[in-house]
């Protein structure tokens, strides 16, 4: 996993930088990550939400689709990658 995955799961980081490295891994179209960001229980929403929006960004759809039929995720969550396909 990359440097902007672990500042993400690291709750000793302050929330800004949390954000900031979900961007950059949309930037360099780290889709992976972010799929098990989205997955990742005991994550606040905020960053799974984020980390699904940039997802959709990187037109991820294979990961979205998985995201979408994967019961795991949350139900808003799996709603919002079931629009985004």
């Amino acid at each position: 996993m990359s440097e902007d995955f672990r500042t993400v799961v690291n709750k000793r980081i302050p929330r800004d930088e949390r954000i900031a490295s979900i961007d950059r891994l949309g930037q360099k179209d780290h889709r992976t990550n972010l799929s098990v960001l989205v997955r990742t229980e005991g994550l606040d929403g905020e960053y799974r939400r984020r980390a699904l929006e940039r997802l959709i960004e990187c037109n991820g759809t294979e990961q979205i689709e998985a995201l979408a039929d994967d019961p795991s995720v949350p139900d808003s969550l799996r709603r919002r990658a079931s629009e985004a396909v």
